[in-house]
């Protein structure tokens, strides 16, 4: 096959499928003359869909694999000559298929660890899923993917959710069925996600920061007033559909000196009542006191109230509170 051509730059292709046209010039000895985005080239008659490709390819150095034509919207197969598929009737549409690829991160919930994807905007999520399976011989049946909060379908493809190099995916058990549940931050800002049930309290963790960008892995979830442990399933907590859960920060630890001037530690949570902190004083200190009620917290000068919460008085890692007779008179350390 003959074919010349003018001197032409490499077109600069976006990400994205570019479509141009062709114009087809007369037939001349079996010769026919294509212009090709601002190029002529000259091929014979009996050519194949293949040698066109061929010849583009050769000139502006594109993959095998990267043009394809289409005509009235349906592809054209390598083997058509081009005066027998109605290549010469029609206005023919040339698409460059996306080749540029995108580098993702895939978060495993079992080590922690985080591997690297290679992909293209095409790709859909169970390619990717088949991609990790090879790297990690996990089934693509037994995971979900999470990206920016969301669930991703096996059928959408990493350009239909908009997936930017270098992004994190995360991986989460994949049993069926769905819940729609609220999670509550410690800002009370509230996020809404789906879940299914056999989701562990860690995974649903995993979804809360792939969608906010901030690790809560040492925080506390709580629904219906009890913590939530990490390895146990929404399931056996019996969470249900449009349940709030409300993360609470980490425990810290503060100090309390006693009356007998002893300096302890006690582990807490913000949340925390005023009147659980003495309980865990007066169960640290294991020795027989005066009753319960004569005794009450001091912090920054201020006697605190039993119904209140630490949070409510901006008790944080680190502050001293001393534990008074209520009758006593305060005196700075």
């Amino acid at each position: 096959m003959g074919s010349t051509s003018t001197s032409r730059v490499a077109p600069v292709l976006s990400p994205a499928r570019t479509i141009v046209q062709f114009q087809l010039s007369s037939i001349q000895d079996e010769e026919i003359s294509l212009t090709i985005m601002g190029s002529v080239f000259k091929v014979k008659s009996s050519a194949t869909i293949k040698d066109i490709k061929a010849v583009i390819c050769d000139m502006y150095r594109f993959p095998d694999n990267h043009p394809e034509f289409f005509l009235a919207g349906q592809p054209l197969m390598d083997f058509q000559r081009v005066v027998d598929c109605g290549f010469l009737e029609g206005a023919v549409d040339l698409v460059f298929k996306n080749i540029v690829g995108i580098k993702i991160f895939v978060k495993l919930p079992s080590s922690q660890d985080t591997i690297e994807i290679e992909a293209k905007s095409e790709d859909t999520i169970l390619k990717v899923k088949t991609m990790i399976q090879a790297k990690e011989k996990i089934h693509p049946g037994q995971f979900t993917l999470v990206y920016d909060g969301k669930l991703l379908e096996d059928d959408m493809t990493l350009g239909s959710v908009h997936m930017k190099n270098e992004s994190t995916l995360y991986m989460v058990s994949a049993p069926k069925d769905f819940l729609s549940i609220s999670v509550k931050a410690p800002s009370r800002e509230t996020f809404k996600f789906k879940v299914k049930p056999l989701f562990t309290v860690r995974d649903v963790k995993i979804i809360v920061e792939s969608y906010t960008g901030c690790s809560i892995s040492d925080h506390i979830l709580i629904y219906s007033g009890n913590e939530l442990e990490d390895l146990k399933t929404l399931a056996f907590y019996d969470v249900k559909d449009e349940s709030v859960l409300e993360i609470s920060p980490p425990p810290f630890q503060i100090f309390v000196r006693v009356c007998d001037g002893k300096l302890i530690s006690i582990d807490v949570k913000p949340s925390d009542s005023v009147e659980e902190l003495k309980r865990a004083i007066f169960h640290k200190l294991n020795v027989s006191m005066m009753p319960f009620d004569f005794y009450k917290l001091v912090f920054s000068w201020e006697q605190l109230d039993e119904v209140r919460n630490l949070a409510s008085y901006n008790i944080q890692q680190g502050s001293k509170l001393r534990l008074v007779l209520s009758s006593s008179v305060i005196v700075r350390d």
